[in-house]
Formats: C-alpha cells, sequence, structure tokens
C-alpha cells in the first residue's frame, strides 16, 4: 500500500482477516493518523514501514501486540 496518498488509517477493521500478513509496507504516503488498534489482529506481522508519512503522536497501544517485529 506505498505510495497511495493515504492519510490515515482509522478503521481498526481495515487489516482485521489478514492474520498472516508478514509485512506491511505503507511508506510514502500521507498518513497523519492510525488507529490505536489498527494492528491489533496482524500475530504473524514481521515487517512495518512507515517511513516518508505525516505521522505526528502514536498511541502507544499501537505497537502492543505485534509481538514479532
Amino acid at each position: 500500500l506505498y505510495d497511495n496518498n493515504l492519510t490515515s488509517i482509522n478503521d481498526s477493521r481495515l487489516f482485521q482477516e489478514l492474520k498472516e500478513l508478514n509485512d506491511l509496507n505503507l511508506y510514502s504516503n500521507k498518513i497523519e493518523a492510525i488507529n490505536a488498534s489498527a494492528f491489533f489482529n496482524l500475530p504473524n506481522l514481521r515487517t512495518l514501514d512507515l517511513s516518508s508519512n505525516d505521522l505526528r503522536n502514536l498511541d502507544q497501544k499501537l505497537f502492543k501486540r505485534l509481538e514479532s517485529i
């Protein structure tokens, strides 16, 4: 999903069914905000690239369940 001009990830269900997802590339967007539970159902996620975005503040809970990273 890189370079798609995304500005936020507000829906906590967006990645809900992607339990086998290993890599998520969200770099080079315009993301300013991410829902605190956006990545809760991604137990196999090993790589999360949020570089080159406009992130301001991130809730500590955002990465709480990402134990594989």
